[in-house]
C-alpha cells in the first residue's frame, strides 16, 4: 500500500524534531564552562595590604583589572594627537574610542607588543598568568613590597636615571660569563635605604616585570650572547622617583657545548647583533668557551681571507657593502662555528647630534629605542645648544620635527642660521623629540630626556645652600669641626642644609664622602637631619666631604679633617625591666672592647655573660629568655591605666596583662605594643644597634617597654601615630 505523502513529511519533521531535541540536550551537556579570568592571578595580588603601594599605580592596576583584554596603546607624548611617537614596527596607533575614555580618568592597559615574553620566569608587561608568578610574590614576603609595578609605562617615561647606578644596587650576575641553563637566575642586593617602587629585567630588548620586593629573579636566554638590563626604581625622600639601571652580557651554552664568542672592541657589543656598521675598520675579539673555559679559536676570516690576529683580538677592514666574518674551532672532541654578516656603507643614513649624549651621538637605520623609555641627559647651561647634522644615503631621509615638552606643552624648535638649536632649562626636565625619517622614508622618532644641573662652579657664593653637619660622641651631639680626634672608626654623621632661599634637603641633595668614598645612603632621619654612617678608613687623618645641591642646581663642597686613633673603648651596658616591675636585669656595667664594635655586639656579650639568652638580630632584640625571668612581675596600675586609655591595649589584656611564657620576656608580652629599646648616652636613635659604634665613655642602657616607649621617653614623632597621645608619658616608669 503506499504511502500518502502528507505522512511522509510529517515523519520527517517529526524525525528533524527528535535530532535537533537531541543536539540540544548534547550542547548542553558538552557545553563550555564558564570562562575564567584571563589574568586571574594579578586580581589575587591586588588584596587589601598590597593597597598600601602607591595611588597613581593602584589606579593603573584597578584600570587594567577592568579592561585586561582591551587594546589601548597611549602614545609617549600626550600634548596632541599628531606628535605621538611613532612605533618602532610603523604600526598605526588606534583611535582613542568613548569606550576607552574611562570616566575615572584612569587609562586602559597598553595592549603588549608582539615580541613580549610569556614565560613564567618573570613577570611579562602582558601580566601575570601563571603559578610561579604567585609563588614569587609569597616567597618574598607579599604585604605592601609585593605589588606588581605598574603596567602602564605612562609614568616610566618620566623617571630620571641616576648618575651612579652602582652606589643603589648590585646583582650576582658575573657580566661576561657563561652559563648552561636557559632559565638563569639571580639575586639583586640594594644598597640603599630609599623605597624600591618597581623593578624589570630586559633580555634582548624582552622585559620582564618583577614585583618591587623580589630578592631573585628568572629570566629566559637564548643561544649564545644576551645582555640582560636590570632597572630599578626608587622613591626618594622628597617623594621623587629615579631610575637606576645596570647592562651585562652573559653567554649562553649547553653543558659541553664549544660556543664562539665574538665582541667589538668599542663597546663589547657582540657580533651577531652588528647588522650595520659605518666604520670601515671592525676591532673585535674571539675567543672559545666551554664549561666557563676560555680557549683560542683556530681560525677567522673575513670574506675568505685569513686575519692575523693579537692574541684574540683581530682587526678586519671591511668592504663596502656585505661582509662575512667566519670564525672556527675545536677543543678536544668539540668543534664551533660561527658566522657573521655585517653590512659596511661609508655613505650610510646617519643623524649626528653634537653636545646631547656620548651614548648615542649618532642615529641611522640601526638605532632602537624603546616606547618607554629616553635617554637620559644631564645639561649645565639654562641654556642648552645642540647640532644635529643629516647625513642622507637614499634621498628619503630627512629631520622632519625637533619639538621639546615640559609641563606647559610642547613646542616645536626652530633652527639657527649657523644649524644650531636651543632649549630654555630650568627647574623641571625636558623631554626632547628629534622626528626624524630612515632611508626608506619610515617615521621614527628619538627622545631624549633634558636634566639641568648647574656646575658647581657656576653658583654665586650668595646662592650657595647652607649645611650644618654634626656628629654624635661621647653622649653628645657636637658639630662637626676640623682637627676632631676619635677612638672609633665609625661615626654616625648628621647632616642638615637649606638652599639659599631656606628651603629644606633630602638625602637626594646630598653626596656624602669618606676619603673619596661616597656613603650610598642616610641610615636614619630626624626632621631635616640625616644620618649617614661614615667609616674612618685611615689611622691618623680622614678627610670627610659634603656636597649639596638644591632643585635650581645650585651647590656647595664643604670638607673637614678629622682624626682616628685605634685603641680600646670602655662602654657602660645596663639592661632595665623597670617597667614591668623587675628592676635591672643587668646592673650598669663596664665593658671593654675594641674600639668600632656595634652596640648589639657589647649588649649580647653582656647578657651572655650574666645567664641570659636572645631571641633577634643585630637590628632588632625580640626577646631575652632564662628560666623564671618574669617571675615577680608588678606593672604599676597608674601605668596600666594610661595604656588602657591612651588606646596602646590592642590585645585586650586590660588590668590583666601577662606575658606569654614566665621563661621569657619580649614583645608582645603584656600588650602589644611592648618591647625592648635602647638608648645611646642618653637619646633612642632612629637605627639598630648593629649600626651604633660607641665611642669611648658612652652609655648603652636596654630597657622594656610597654607602650612603644612613652613609659620610658622613647617615643619620637618619627615612630608614627600610636595611640591617643602625640608624646611621652609624663613620667618614666
Amino acid at each position: 500500500m503506499k504511502k500518502r505523502p502528507g505522512s511522509v513529511i510529517q515523519s520527517a519533521v517529526a524525525l528533524l524534531l527528535c535530532l535537533a531535541t537531541a543536539l540540544c540536550v548534547t550542547q548542553l551537556q558538552i557545553g563550555h564552562a564558564p570562562q575564567e579570568e584571563a589574568h586571574a592571578a594579578s586580581r589575587m595580588l591586588l588584596s587589601q595590604s598590597e593597597v598600601l603601594y602607591d595611588g597613581d599605580r593602584i589606579a593603573g592596576m584597578d584600570s587594567a583589572n577592568d579592561g585586561e583584554d582591551q587594546e589601548n596603546d597611549t602614545p609617549d607624548e600626550p600634548d596632541t594627537p599628531d606628535e605621538a611617537d611613532t612605533p618602532e614596527d610603523q604600526q598605526t596607533e588606534p583611535a582613542q574610542t568613548p569606550e576607552n575614555d574611562r570616566q575615572d580618568g584612569r587609562q586602559d592597559p597598553q595592549t603588549p607588543d608582539e615580541d613580549t615574553p610569556s614565560s613564567g620566569d618573570g613577570t611579562t608587561s602582558e601580566g601575570r598568568g601563571n603559578i610561579d608568578d604567585i609563588l614569587d610574590i609569597v616567597d618574598n614576603g607579599g604585604g605592601s613590597g609585593g605589588q606588581i609595578p605598574d603596567r602602564t609605562p605612562t609614568d616610566a617615561i618620566t623617571v630620571p636615571e641616576v648618575k651612579d647606578p652602582a652606589a643603589y644596587f648590585t646583582t650576582s650576575i658575573i657580566d661576561g660569563s657563561t652559563v648552561e641553563s636557559e632559565t638563569y637566575g639571580f639575586s639583586i642586593q640594594h644598597l640603599t635605604t630609599l623605597e624600591v617602587t618597581g623593578m624589570s629585567a630586559a633580555v634582548n630588548g624582552k622585559e620582564y616585570l618583577f614585583p618591587a620586593n623580589s630578592r631573585y629573579m628568572n629570566v629566559r636566554l637564548a643561544t649564545g650572547a644576551n645582555t640582560i638590563t636590570v632597572s630599578v626604581n626608587y622613591r626618594e625622600a622628597d617623594g621623587s622617583t629615579v631610575c637606576a639601571s645596570k647592562s651585562y652580557t652573559v653567554y649562553y651554552a649547553q653543558a659541553g657545548e664549544l660556543i664562539i664568542v665574538a665582541k667589538r672592541v668599542s663597546d663589547n657589543k657582540p657580533l651577531n647583533e652588528l647588522t650595520t656598521v659605518t666604520d670601515g675598520e671592525l676591532t673585535f675579539t674571539a675567543s672559545m668557551v666551554q664549561d666557563g673555559n676560555e680557549y683560542p679559536v683556530q681560525s677567522v676570516t673575513l670574506n675568505g681571507r685569513t686575519l692575523t690576529g693579537i692574541g684574540d683580538t683581530y682587526t678586519a677592514s671591511l668592504n663596502s657593502g656585505a661582509n662575512t666574518i667566519r670564525i672556527k674551532g675545536s677543543y678536544q672532541s668539540s668543534s664551533a662555528e660561527e658566522t657573521y654578516t655585517i653590512t659596511y656603507n661609508a655613505k650610510a643614513f646617519q643623524i649626528i647630534t653634537y653636545n646631547l649624549s656620548s651614548r648615542v651621538p649618532v642615529i641611522d637605520d640601526n638605532t632602537v629605542q624603546s616606547r618607554s623609555k629616553f635617554e637620559q641627559v644631564t645639561v649645565d647651561s639654562e641654556q642648552h645648544r645642540f647640532n644635529l647634522q643629516l647625513i642622507p644615503s637614499t634621498g628619503r631621509e630627512a629631520i622632519t620635527n625637533v619639538r621639546v615638552s615640559d609641563s606647559t606643552g610642547t613646542t616645536s624648535l626652530t633652527q639657527e642660521s649657523n644649524g644650531w638649536y636651543t632649549v630654555q632649562m630650568g627647574r623641571e626636565d625636558r623631554k626632547l623629540y628629534i622626528d626624524y625619517k630612515d632611508s626608506l622614508g619610515q617615521p621614527k622618532t628619538y627622545k631624549y630626556q633634558l636634566h639641568f644641573q648647574r656646575n658647581a662652579e657656576d653658583t654665586p657664593e650668595n646662592r650657595q645652600p647652607t649645611i650644618s653637619p654634626e656628629i654624635e660622641m661621647d653622649g653628645t651631639i657636637i658639630g662637626l669641626t676640623d682637627g676632631l680626634t676619635l677612638k672609633n672608626p665609625d661615626v654616625i654623621l648628621l647632616v642638615d642644609g637649606h638652599s639659599y632661599t631656606g628651603k629644606q634637603l633630602y638625602s637626594s641633595n646630598y653626596t656624602v664622602s669618606v676619603n673619596g668614598m661616597v656613603v650610598p645612603a642616610p641610615v636614619s632621619q630626624s626632621g631635616s637631619k640625616f644620618g649617614y654612617s661614615t667609616y674612618l678608613s685611615n689611622e691618623g687623618d680622614n678627610t670627610i666631604t659634603i656636597t649639596a645641591t638644591d632643585a635650581d642646581g645650585y651647590s656647595a663642597t664643604r670638607s673637614w679633617t678629622v682624626y682616628y686613633e685605634n685603641g680600646d673603648i670602655t662602654v657602660t651596658v645596663s639592661v632595665e625591666a623597670t617597667t614591668v616591675g623587675l628592676g635591672y636585669l643587668v646592673y650598669p656595667t663596664a665593658v671593654t672592647v675594641p674600639g668600632g664594635t656595634d652596640a648589639w655586639s657589647i649588649v649580647e656579650k653582656v647578657l651572655t655573660e650574666n645567664g641570659y639568652g636572645t631571641s633577634g638580630s643585630g637590628s632588632y632584640l625580640s626577646a631575652i629568655q632564662r628560666s623564671g625571668i618574669c617571675s615577680g612581675f608588678f606593672i604599676d596600675p597608674e601605668l596600666m591605666d594610661l595604656i588602657v586609655a591612651d588606646g596602646m591595649d590592642e590585645n585586650g589584656a586590660g588590668l590583666d596583662p601577662h606575658p606569654y611564657s614566665m621563661d621569657s620576656l619580649g614583645e608582645f608580652d603584656f600588650y602589644r605594643w611592648s618591647g625592648w629599646m635602647y638608648s645611646y648616652n642618653g637619646s633612642y636613635p632612629g637605627y639598630g644597634m648593629n649600626v651604633c659604634k660607641p665611642q669611648d665613655g658612652s652609655v648603652i642602657r636596654v630597657r622594656y617597654t610597654l607602650a612603644l616607649g612613652k613609659d620610658i621617653g622613647g617615643f619620637t614623632s618619627a615612630s608614627g601615630s600610636y595611640g591617643v597621645s602625640s608624646g611621652n608619658y609624663y613620667k618614666e616608669w
